[in-house]
């Protein structure tokens, strides 16, 4: 069956910490991406992009947006979903149509032939630079209602600089303005009991706020040419796919001032024929919004926030495969390597705890079998299969002793880090409550800022004491004890040290 298939590419928010440093190890696509950002950066005076997000310890969002330079948030987004769009295509993915999402349409526009990948890095330098020097300030908030019910709130607010900016779902809209104007609309929200939480945003997109921004944008990437798209790019800005009549540079200066609407796009593309959506880049952002807004369609994310990146993305191309639109021989499946015959599923939980593991032992292996070899460097390619692989193999049994035994699935380990549960628990209350993970943060009050009442409450952390095996809780528990997303994380924390079954690295009960 042939798939018309949409390949997506999220903007603000996707952004997982640590995830590019094991990918950009293993996908040489994606290495290349943060490769031909880092020279654009460099080449204009700034720092480098992949020393601080994919490096050994890359920050949290939260000190990446107040303690790095703006350009390193906005290059890493742009260059994550560059790369890994071409590590689809490269696998074989041949998607119909392009759909950029806020951020996201200028990485489309690149993939779709009208800018070169330099030029698209260009572009959001400019974009970044020119916001930070009018610097208007202002804010987004993300509101746990539809379109219409929002609009009502701005009515009521009457602050012509509060405007709605994106509308993500059914349920799901944002609203962008000066901090005045957000201060107001997070006071009425509050006053009805509306649930309300501002985004981590670097500048209030999508709003009148950045007239003058994009005005001055518009003039800087006016000696930008483009080149005829090769493959059809949809708007949800302007709601409909671009043409090579337009002016992209103007159009892509003009989104600053207006609006995403992203169910309308969906819902166009979903009645044109689209019935696979992939998400590029780094999260599953994109992929919760075209499961709230078009649940009869496929949708399928590269990369998700839970457990090892690699073993996710590996379960992505597995679903790609299933469906026919990536090649199954383009990048071999190392569990079905090393484990023929074992059930996918043992198989993928099995590289979920160990593939890190295996892998540094393989390398050190085989740089003891061959000390010219760079193990830590690119990928070494795979030889042609011979005729007389029996052979090699026994030569190789011969030459390099045998793996320790791995330990078996059922072997205790420690409790996952408090940041790594943390982030485990924001996306698991993200996905039930429909808001994005990125509104999760520590010191989130669940009922003042998202409006919880007690029983959704009580239900959350009863699905957590469920998937992390917890004891009972105590007679004399309360859930105040449990108000914050901090609080949460330190109360399943202390329930899986206290002796009750192991888990996973990932968080995964055993057995």
């Amino acid at each position: 069956m042939s798939r018309n298939t949409v390949l997506l590419f999220p903007g603000q928010g996707a952004y997982l910490p640590g995830s590019l440093h094991d990918l950009g190890r293993e996908l040489p696509e994606l290495r290349r991406a943060l490769d031909e950002v880092d020279e654009v950066a460099t080449g204009a005076g700034l720092v480098s992009v992949s020393d601080t997000v994919a490096g050994s310890s890359p920050p949290e969002l939260d000190r990446l947006l107040l303690d790095e330079p703006s350009h390193i948030l906005q290059l890493t987004l742009y260059a994550s979903a560059v790369g890994m769009a071409r590590t689809l295509t490269a696998q074989g993915l041949l998607p119909t149509t392009l759909v950029g999402h806020s951020l996201g349409e200028i990485a489309a526009l690149v993939c779709g032939g009208a800018f070169t990948f330099a030029e698209g890095a260009q572009i959001v330098l400019r974009r970044t630079a020119v916001i930070g020097e009018v610097n208007p300030g202002g804010a987004m908030l993300a509101v746990g209602e539809t379109r219409d019910r929002v609009q009502h709130l701005l009515d009521l607010v009457g602050d012509p600089d509060a405007v709605i900016a994106v509308v993500n779902g059914p349920r799901q809209t944002v609203v962008s303005g000066t901090d005045a104007a957000m201060e107001a609309v997070e006071s009425v929200c509050r006053a009805l009991r509306t649930s309300v939480v501002r985004l981590h945003s670097p500048f209030p997109f999508h709003s009148p706020v950045l007239a003058e921004a994009s005005r001055q944008l518009a003039g800087q990437l006016g000696d930008l040419e483009q080149r005829r798209l090769t493959t059809p790019v949809y708007s949800p800005i302007l709601g409909r796919h671009y043409t090579d009549s337009d002016r992209l540079t103007d159009a892509l200066a003009a989104h600053l001032t207006q609006s995403v609407q992203f169910p309308a796009a969906l819902a166009s593309l979903r009645a044109a024929g689209a019935d696979l959506f992939v998400e590029a880049g780094i999260g599953d952002t994109l992929t919760k919004l075209v499961n709230a807004s078009i649940p009869d369609a496929e949708a399928v994310a590269c990369v998700v926030g839970r457990g090892n990146p690699l073993a996710t993305f590996e379960r992505s191309r597995g679903r790609l495969t299933e469906l026919g639109v990536v090649n199954t021989a383009a990048v071999p499946d190392p569990t079905e390597l090393l484990l023929p015959g074992v059930p996918v599923h043992v198989r993928q939980a099995f590289w979920a705890a160990h593939g890190a593991a295996v892998a540094s032992h393989v390398r050190r292996l085989c740089k003891e079998f061959d000390p010219a070899s760079d193990p830590t460097g690119e990928p070494i390619p795979q030889p042609a299969p011979q005729p007389a692989q029996p052979f090699i193999q026994d030569r190789v049994a011969q030459a390099v002793p045998a793996a320790p035994a791995v330990p078996p699935l059922t072997q205790s380990l420690p409790a996952p880090s408090r940041s790594a549960l943390l982030l485990e628990l924001c996306e698991s209350y993200a996905e039930a409550l429909e808001y994005p993970v990125e509104v999760f943060t520590e010191d989130l009050e669940l009922e003042a800022d998202l409006g919880v009442d007690s029983v959704k409450q009580t239900e959350l952390l009863a699905r957590a004491a469920d998937r992390y095996h917890l004891p009972e809780r105590p007679a004399d528990f309360r859930l105040s004890e449990c108000s914050t997303m901090g609080k949460v994380a330190d109360f399943v924390l202390a329930g899986l040290n206290s002796g009750a079954e192991p888990v996973t690295a990932n968080g995964q009960p055993r057995g």
